[in-house]
């Protein structure tokens, strides 16, 4: 890319192009995560280089992304891809095909065991990009040290898990990001933990002295890099395959990642959740389940917030038909969500609950603080999916949030 002009050109961005608005995020380079970065130097096997990070206007920052797929109709096997992200190309045309990095595929037909093996031969490469590679800049003609810091990874939970090394979303320590702890279902045989902000009802809960009752998710117990390196390093130099279980279990992780030897990256902020997967093909979907009687065999207790009979089939008749009245600029015609649920994609789930939900939604509810509760969670993605967000506005989806999930729980 250096070496040709058009794309050099191009990968002026970040150094040039990118003009940072105070109070305003409208990049990855507004991002505390890049800024953190800034004037540091470099720190390779644990010593310190004579160069700075992105010192040079030249230097590269990039994004890793993997995920498995299903290459097949009959999907009983997965791959996954390792795609490699250039942001110092525009952000219109920074994720476009030919301009993503293959780095391989790691074979199926299961889930890896040990992703950081087939990492390997990618992570060598990262640690030669930090000292410099020679390469020939076009613009200026002459060879010169090409330099390329990973500093954002990002997939869905359990690939993020697999990557850090970590138990993943069904486990007693689940998150990431904090030190939230899971409970079981009582009176289960059921091993999945969920974490629930108020479990102060809880069986487990009211017999303990020490387990929280309530978490406040406006001040949440956040992880820290030390710790996770910490703790990762005692579950991997524990004495026995028991001990080991027992300290993975509690603090969520399951060994030292290979990438916490670059220090670009900052555990766990540089590994954010996707939107995608948490968004559209989660809590969406989940919430019609909940809608209509399907949610992992719950029923509704005493909140009434499923439709009445032949409520949903009308629904998704209307968005169905809908797809004849709809521009194609708004995106494909959207399948009926009630006889072709598994043809939906996040594209489609998208469409439906930011254009036809709040319209199709209106008066379907036996009781209107659901259909309340639903637009309230359309303006936050909303606001979220602006291409320029104000640190006001960021306060809002936070505390939108917050109040969104208290609501849900109630």
């Amino acid at each position: 890319m250096q070496a040709n002009p058009i794309k050099a050109t191009e990968m002026r961005y970040r150094a040039f192009e990118h003009a940072p608005t105070p109070g305003k995020v409208t990049d990855v380079f507004d991002s505390h995560i890049y800024h953190r970065l800034l004037g540091k130097k470099v720190i390779i096997n644990g010593k310190l280089a004579s160069h700075e990070y992105f010192s040079d206007p030249r230097d590269v920052a990039l994004g890793l992304s993997t995920d498995g797929f299903c290459p097949f109709r009959r999907r009983q096997a997965t791959a996954w891809p390792l795609l490699l992200f250039n942001y110092n190309l525009p952000p219109e045309t920074r994720f476009h095909k030919d301009n993503k990095l293959d780095l391989g595929t790691i074979p199926g037909p299961n889930k890896p065991k040990d992703f950081d093996s087939f990492a390997w031969p990618a992570f060598e490469e990262f640690m030669r990009l930090q000292h410099g590679v020679r390469a020939f800049d076009a613009l200026a003609d002459e060879f010169f040290l090409l330099r390329a810091y990973l500093f954002l990874v990002f997939g869905d939970i359990p690939a993020m898990s697999m990557v850090m090394r970590m138990t993943g979303h069904n486990g007693f320590s689940p998150c990431r990001m904090c030190k939230i702890l899971g409970v079981r279902i009582p009176d289960s045989t059921n091993n999945i933990y969920y974490v629930p902000l108020d479990r102060s009802l809880h069986p487990d809960v009211a017999e303990s002295e020490s387990a929280p009752a309530i978490y406040d998710a406006a001040n949440l117990p956040l992880r820290t890099e030390d710790e996770m390196l910490r703790q990762a390093r005692a579950v991997r130099d524990a004495s026995s395959k028991t001990q080991k279980s027992r300290l993975s279990k509690a603090y969520g992780i399951k060994g030292v990642p290979l990438l916490s030897n670059l220090k670009s990256l900052s555990f766990p902020l540089s590994f954010p959740y996707d939107f995608m997967h948490l968004i559209w093909e989660n809590l969406i979907p989940n919430l019609i389940l909940l809608w209509t009687g399907g949610f992992k065999g719950l029923d509704e207790g005493v909140g009434e917030h499923q439709f009445l009979p032949n409520v949903w089939e009308s629904i998704a008749a209307a968005t169905a038909a809908a797809g004849s009245t709809i521009p194609s600029a708004f995106g494909a015609r959207p399948p009926n969500p009630a006889t072709q649920r598994s043809s939906y994609s996040a594209e489609a789930w998208s469409i439906w609950t930011l254009y036809l939900g709040p319209v199709l939604l209106r008066r379907r509810f036996r009781k209107q603080r659901y259909y309340k509760h639903f637009i309230e969670l359309v303006k936050l993605l909303r606001l979220c999916l602006q291409f320029e967000i104000t640190t006001e506005e960021i306060q809002t989806i936070r505390g939108g949030f917050i109040d969104w999930v208290g609501d849900y729980e109630k």
